[in-house]
């Protein structure tokens, strides 16, 4: 006998939105057939009594549980999607708003920052405002630093200010606050002159042009400033480096804030600075000796802070918080980075959904808890809006925000006048600030917080959809800007390849709606400027044939008298049209390499072809450095046809085949060398495709997808093999082959792994259970007896043989892992999670040194290449990063160009290839051979105090060996196999080496102020060397540089007390007496035919010196504002190198003794080390700022991004005899090599990697009109 379940309540639809949702859901139930609540849970995965709970009409159920009981009704999703917010909304308005649109005077202000008027509830922060508030009185210039959302704005404000007030900080009685904007000099200008309580204390009149604001001239007043001091809050001070685009002006704004620091000055200044702008400081000499000490850091709030934010502000109202949710929130969010603005909205949402006097657990998971308030909130808006006020709606969110120069989205403040000017703005405007994703000011527009970049999933789609576009119309923007500043003056319009950029974006995908009324007029001004300019190219063009025919008339009628007078009237006309063709190749040569650095992150192929086109039409220095900067970014290409996410990327066992799979329910092959897909797609699933693998013999391929199926598919045929494998769960998240390819893995989203028999098509055995939620990544060990599994933070590793767990998890610690990779040896396993990559030995389960970070986002793939050196990851944050497994180290900068997150990662079987699968709906493939970095495997040292890092670092003439001195000896590493060869010597603290020119002596000098000689081979000291007048061990004695003479004969040691002496290397014999330099000598070379040696001083000086005469030549070079550190002569020995304290480096003209061109900028740090190319057409430069930088002397312009060096700083850099390879050696005692064999041919190198000319149709395409077709890798 069967009991009956108790009959539900009847419901009153009129009753209000819930009864009336809840109605609905009955409704649906009984048309699919009325099956029981526990028929219902089976199908969904939640309980019965959530279900149970959502259709009683007692309160809104969250979205999740109402979308779970439409999908196991079989109702539309979708459309109860848009019902649900209808009700939430609905819900809200029943509970009443009150004037600030927060519900009835909200003590929470969601994602709006507390001002000064909110002191009374701004709670959870009296620490560390007592602490800025501290520093302020120790410290003339404080940051406050914390990443984005930490409550910097709202610390300030609510928390520094009011203290200050109260007299917290003696001495100051006046406060100015302000943003610096894209003009912070009138920002500051304006701060002070309109504050009441501050009038400025000079003249009255502030000109900006003059950089004074008023600030220095009240510094400068000190005790006599009236009323007392003065503090300056510069709340977003990262807008000086995001907003600011002018240099000078950033420069001049950051010195009148530095005006505090003067004697005597009664103004201090007090910035808040999100914590990954903080780096950006240290480009800024004196602000970042301001902030070493005065600095706060921002960390995230305790559980007991929380709890006070989260308890007290209800309390002032009379209203309980459920003990449940405190403990839900304070679990959720602490010790998390950026979760306030998520908290706050949370709350006001929460409190908007109150029941009677308690903020409930129910109600806070209603508005979709911490992580999806905010989207749920924004999706709410969204459904209200018409499809027309959507877009404009689009196009204003969008223009609030701004990429900064590594494609970081941040908010901007948006004058009024270059809002959208479509019809119907001002009323979206209004319903986006009701619902507090804006604020309105009296002239400019901003995002509620940054916060809703990233926790509002449609707008973070809306920006990696079209990063690019966005790039594009910011520049627009700004170009507008500056055009009608300067009164729409035509020489502010945009020309040739900017207008062609701007042109093409605005005429597709409806762009041209989103312009303003001055950007449209913009945009055709400089259109027409550009066919008047045509028009009157064509009028002279017709003017000359019509000119040359007249002559050739002429020529015809009078050939019997004047043949003479036709040879030079042809040769003329010759000459004309030649000068022509050549001042037209030149200025479309300029075009292209203008075009080609605007491809450069999108279209690697096309920008190198483009760059050597520049170069064959004028072969210029320009067009060179065009050539040698599109071969320094790492080459790419991007196989399209997907059109939905790429989810899984896979290369055939033996290269040739590359299979991909997305959203848009496919799977592609292509032809790994040609590019192209091979057939048409394989189609069969019926929902988006999460993973492909490939068999151990490359002849079938398995994908899994969102339908819990997963399909086996013969490679050559392309036709499915058999029927889907089910795993009966929604979702098939990952599959690998194991290695004989017998057995296929499935992690699924029931938290299960499922062994899979390949030829029956069976379960093998009962699933493997632990996890406890979906298994993202599954994956064989290559000997296929193990199989690692991750998910819910933890690894699990599995017998694949007995089914049972190899030991105890291991645990992520930080998030959820998404993603693992065995090594090719097997003895390694990586697994990735929250912007962390870790290693594990998977024999003792135990990590491998400290996590690998740089991520800023999830990371989702992991990639083994085939030797095992090199680990990728890619990520959320649309990067892919190559990390040496060895050292820990991260290989050169990221590999960026996706707009979208990186999904998927694969290694070519011959690892010269990676396979990056985005959800920009592309799959790209790089090269990544060509700049690449490897250390010397050499224990991580943790920095300088260690006293164990390489001084200097020289190439063998072969360059086959690479000679290190470190601190505690000399070695020699074999470069081919990163071997260590042999340790030459260990004597004590070896400062200095140098090879002989023909690599058999090694000369060394350390601290003892001996120099030894060593014969390389043997290992044998061959003599020593020390100065008569030495003394032993003094402190100022000890071995500054040492330099072999080109023909090895001689040998110049310099000492730090200022002393130079000559030694011969056969003799063993001092070449008479040492020499004292003026001050002391830092660094020398000697110049290529060995007569001249040059020396650099801490006087700032550079002095060539007469080896024979030993006597100074000329007087020094100066130009260097500190000491010069590192010389190199290039291999002609008319140019000499200098680099210094002062951050630059200098070239010098050794036979006029003069200066060329202007120094070398872009190292934040002193310059340690200089060498040129073996063609001295190069130069490489190394520094305390941790990088390697490569410059094309020709133009004086740096080549491609800096190398990224040891983890603290540079010390030395070499060139391999062939220039192939850049060695750089640091205080952390690693060597970097870097693969730079572009700079020996960059025109070959370029050919070969492009794989041929442009055609016919691509020079029509690309090139403008004129110049006739050519075949640019002829």
């Amino acid at each position: 006998m069967c009991g009956m379940g108790r009959p539900e309540k009847p419901l009153d639809p009129a009753a209000g939105p819930v009864a009336q949702f809840a109605a609905g859901l009955r409704e649906l139930r009984n048309a699919a057939g009325r099956p029981t609540y526990r028929e219902l849970a089976r199908r969904s995965g939640l309980s019965a009594t959530a279900l149970t709970v959502a259709a009683r009409g007692e309160q809104l159920p969250t979205l999740k549980v109402a979308l779970a009981f439409v999908q196991a009704c079989g109702g539309d999703r979708s459309e109860w999607e848009r019902r649900w917010h209808a009700a939430d909304t609905a819900t809200a308005c029943e509970k009443g708003t009150g004037e600030d649109g927060t519900g009835g005077g909200a003590p929470y202000l969601g994602l709006a920052a507390y001002d000064e008027h909110d002191a009374d509830r701004f709670y959870g922060r009296k620490e560390p405002v007592a602490d800025i508030v501290g520093q302020l009185g120790e410290h003339r210039v404080v940051a406050v630093v914390g990443p984005s959302g930490s409550g910097k704005s709202s610390l300030l404000r609510a928390g520094v200010i009011p203290a200050v007030h109260r007299g917290g900080l003696p001495g100051a009685s006046r406060v100015v606050r302000l943003t610096p904007g894209a003009a912070p000099l009138a920002s500051l200008a304006l701060a002070l002159a309109g504050a009441t309580a501050c009038p400025p204390p000079g003249p009255g009149k502030h000109d900006t042009s003059l950089h004074d604001t008023g600030l220095s001239a009240w510094a400068r007043r000190g005790d006599a400033a009236p009323g007392g001091g003065l503090l300056v809050v510069v709340d977003q001070f990262e807008e000086v480096f995001t907003l600011c685009t002018d240099p000078d002006e950033r420069a001049a704004f950051i010195g009148e804030l530095l005006a505090a620091r003067e004697p005597g000055s009664q103004v201090r200044v007090v910035l808040g600075l999100r914590a990954d702008f903080f780096g950006h400081c240290a480009g800024h000499r004196e602000l970042a000796a301001a902030l070493q000490a005065g600095t706060v850091l921002v960390a995230p709030m305790t559980a007991a802070e929380l709890r006070e934010v989260i308890v007290k502000p209800a309390a002032r109202e009379q209203v309980m918080v459920e003990p449940a949710l405190v403990a839900t929130i304070v679990a959720e969010a602490t010790g998390e980075p950026g979760m306030l603005p998520l908290v706050s909205h949370a709350l006001l949402e929460t409190w908007r959904r109150r029941g009677g006097g308690t903020l409930t657990l129910h109600a806070y998971q209603s508005a979709g808890g911490i992580h999806g308030a905010i989207a749920q909130s924004a999706e709410t808006v969204w459904t209200t809006l018409s499809p027309a006020q959507r877009q404009i709606a689009r196009r204003i969110m969008l223009r609030l925000i701004t990429l900064d120069a590594d494609g970081e989205a941040t908010r901007r403040p948006l004058p009024h006048h270059d809002l959208p000017s479509d019809d119907g703005v001002g009323r979206v405007l209004g319903v986006l600030a009701d619902a507090r994703l804006i604020t309105l000011g009296q002239d400019q527009v901003l995002l509620a917080h940054e916060a809703l970049i990233t926790a509002w999933p449609r707008l973070a789609e809306w920006l990696d959809r079209d990063r690019t576009g966005l790039r594009i119309h910011q520049q627009l923007t700004e170009a507008t800007r500056t055009w009608r500043d300067l009164h729409r003056h035509p020489d502010a319009l945009l020309r040739g390849v900017r207008l062609a950029v701007a042109r093409d974006w605005a005429e597709r995908d409806g762009n041209y709606a989103a312009l303003t009324g001055d950007e449209r007029a913009f945009l055709a001004a400089g259109i027409a400027a550009e066919r008047a300019e045509h028009d009157t190219v064509r009028r002279r063009t017709r003017r000359l044939r019509t000119l040359s025919a007249v002559l050739l008339v002429l020529v015809v009628l009078a050939l019997g008298t004047a043949t003479v007078a036709l040879g030079g009237a042809a040769t003329s006309a010759t000459r004309a049209r030649n000068q022509a063709a050549q001042q037209r190749d030149i200025a479309i040569s300029e075009q292209l390499i203008a075009r080609s650095q605007e491809l450069g992150s999108t279209d690697a192929a096309l920008s190198q072809k483009l760059s050597i086109a520049a170069w064959r039409l004028h072969p210029s220095a320009q067009a060179r450095h065009a050539m040698l900067t599109a071969a320094a970014r790492p080459p790419s290409s991007a196989l399209t046809g997907h059109t939905g996410s790429v989810r899984s990327v896979a290369f055939s066992p033996d290269g040739r085949i590359l299979a991909t799979a997305g959203d848009d329910e496919t799977v592609r092959l292509w032809d790994a060398a040609s590019r192209r897909q091979i057939g048409a797609p394989l189609t069969g699933h019926t929902d988006p495709v999460t993973s492909v693998a490939f068999s151990s013999d490359g002849r079938t391929l398995a994908s899994g997808d969102y339908d819990g199926k997963v399909r086996l598919w013969d490679v050559a045929t392309h036709h499915q093999i058999g029927a889907p494998l089910s795993s009966r769960t929604d979702v098939v998240f990952s599959v690998a082959f194991s290695s004989d390819g017998r057995t296929l893995a499935s992690g699924d989203y029931d938290g299960r792994v499922r062994l899979w028999d390949v030829a029956t098509h069976h379960q093998i055995g009962a699933p493997l259970t632990g996890h406890t939620d979906s298994v993202d990544s599954v994956v064989f060990s290559p000997d296929g007896r193990t199989l690692a599994s991750g998910d819910d933070r933890t690894v699990r590793l599995w017998d694949v043989t007995t089914h049972h767990q190899i030991g105890a998890p291991l645990s992520s610690r930080t998030g959820w892992v998404s993603s693992v990779a065995f090594s090719p040896d097997g003895r390694t396993l990586a697994s990735g999670d929250d912007r962390t990559v870790r290693l594990w030995d998977v024999t003792t389960h135990h990590q491998i040194g400290a996590p690998l970070t740089g991520h800023t986002g999830w990371v989702n793939s992991l990639a083994f290449s085939p030797d095992g050196r090199t680990l990728a990851s890619g990520g959320e944050d649309r990067t892919v990063r190559l990390w040496d497994v060895t050292t820990h180290h991260q290989i050169g900068a990221p590999l960026t160009g996706h707009t979208g997150w990186v999904n998927s990662l694969a290694f070519s079987p011959d690892g010269r290839a990676l396979a990056i699968g985005s959800s920009d709906h592309t799959v790209g493939l790089w090269d990544i051979t060509t700049r690449y970095r490897v250390d010397l495997p050499e224990p991580r040292r943790t920095g300088r105090d260690d006293a164990q890092g390489v001084n200097s670092a020289v190439f063998s003439p072969g360059g086959r060996t690479l000679a290190v001195g470190k601190d505690e000896g000399a070695e020699v590493w074999d470069v081919a196999t990163r071997r260590r060869l042999s340790v030459v010597v260990r004597p004590s603290q070896t400062l200095r080496i140098a090879l002989s020119p023909d690599g058999h002596t090694l000369a060394t000098g350390g601290y003892d102020g001996i120099v030894r000689l060593w014969n390389v081979a043997t290992r044998r000291q061959i003599t020593s060397f020390k100065p008569p007048n030495l003394v032993y061990a003094s402190t100022d004695d000890f071995v500054r540089s040492l330099a072999f003479s080109p023909d090895g004969r001689s040998l110049a040691s310099s000492y730090d007390n200022g002393t130079i002496s000559l030694w011969d290397t056969f003799t063993h014999h001092q070449i008479g007496r040492s020499h004292q330099i003026r001050k002391t000598g830092f660094s020398m070379v000697f110049s290529p035919d060995g007569r001249t040696l040059a020396t650099g001083s801490r006087d700032h000086t550079v002095r060539l010196w007469d080896v024979a005469t030993r006597r100074q030549i000329g007087a020094a070079f100066t130009g260097h504002t500190d000491t010069v550190t590192s010389l190199t002569f290039s291999s002609d020995g008319r140019t000499l190198a200098s680099g210094g304290s002062d951050r630059t480096v200098r070239l010098w003209d050794v036979t006029t003794r003069r200066q060329i061109g202007a120094a070398f900028t872009g190292h934040t740090d002193t310059v340690t080390s200089l060498a040129f190319g073996p063609d001295g057409r190069t130069l490489a430069t190394g520094g305390d700022d941790r990088t390697a930088r490569l410059w094309d002397v020709a133009t004086h312009r740096q080549i491609g991004a800096a190398f990224t060096g040891p983890n603290d700083g540079i010390t030395s850099v070499a060139f391999s005899s062939d220039g192939r390879t850049l060695a750089a050696g640091g205080y952390d005692a690693t060597v970097s090599l870097w693969k730079v064999d572009y700079l020996t041919d960059v025109l070959r190198w370029l050919c070969a990697r492009v794989g041929g000319s442009l055609t016919r149709q691509e020079w029509t395409r690309q090139i403008p009109a004129g110049p006739a077709y050519r075949h640019i890798c002829s």
